[in-house]
């Protein structure tokens, strides 16, 4: 392990693919980072949450941070396993999106695509440049795709609620771009803008466009009670290329000039 890993949001501490058979045997006990094991042949057992799982060609098991589990081979037919290990503050956001939780910890289906890229990644698996740890985490993430893809997360939330989440996390990550619109928005998430347009209405009474502009306008709000830089690198900020319109926007929306707002606060 390098200080490297530990460094970025998401970290990979190993990718494994071995060939031989896997007799090694684990707890019962505690982990302190994410482990998903992907059974390539033969047969073993997980205990977790008080259940026992027998786990056979195909299926996957996840061990989450502090669950107490055990786990081990058959004796007559010991399984093969690849697995990766991963930690970071982004791990546990990015299990959200998959079905694979405390309460349901095993994959039952089998993802054939799963076992060449777990050989690939720990073929190229490296721990010692940035270069490697990069390398590391991206295939962490093709693994973790993979399974949010075929074990997506259950959610009471209807098709246009997951839509608006979406839209919004993306208008999150990139208010500060100018050039952001519904026609990027709606490109990103593969629908049609017409459809986002409509969602956004019913969902939250307000256009996708006026979301973006009341986001801008809040962070600038922020900006200027808790920073000195100027109105006009605020505007840049926050998505304004014109500082003019910026201040005229702010207005409309806050009763008072930018210059003004800081003062008062």
């Amino acid at each position: 392990m390098t200080d490297n890993n530990e460094k970025l949001y998401l970290s990979v501490w190993g990718i494994h693919y071995p060939i031989e058979n896997e007799n090694f045997r684990w707890g019962p006990g505690v982990r302190d980072i994410y482990i998903i094991h992907y059974v390539r042949e033969g047969k073993g057992y997980f205990e977790c949450g008080g259940k026992k799982y027998t786990l056979t060609r195909g299926q996957s098991f996840l061990v989450i941070p502090g669950q107490l589990v055990n786990y081990y081979p058959d004796e007559n037919e010991p399984w093969k396993y690849a697995w990766v290990d991963f930690s970071g503050i982004e791990a546990k956001k990015l299990l959200l999106y998959c079905s694979l939780s405390a309460d349901a910890p095993v994959a039952e289906r089998e993802i054939p695509e799963l076992d060449a890229l777990f050989k690939t990644a720990s073929e190229q698996f490296g721990n010692v440049t940035p270069a490697d740890v990069c390398r590391n985490v991206g295939f962490a993430r093709l693994i973790l795709s993979t399974y949010i893809k075929h074990y997506p997360a259950v959610s009471g939330k209807t098709v246009g609620e997951l839509l608006i989440t979406r839209a919004a996390e993306y208008i999150e990550n990139n208010y500060r771009r100018p050039e952001l619109n519904i026609d990027m928005i709606a490109e990103q998430l593969s629908v049609n803008r017409v459809t986002l347009h409509r969602k956004f209405t019913e969902e939250l009474n307000i256009s996708p466009g006026n979301y973006i502009i009341r986001l801008r306008i809040k962070k600038a709000c922020g900006l200027l009670t808790e920073s000195n830089y100027s109105v006009k690198a605020i505007a840049y900020s926050t998505g304004f290329s014109d500082q003019l319109y910026f201040s005229k926007v702010f207005k409309k929306l806050m009763g008072m000039t930018p210059t003004q707002y800081r003062k008062n606060k």
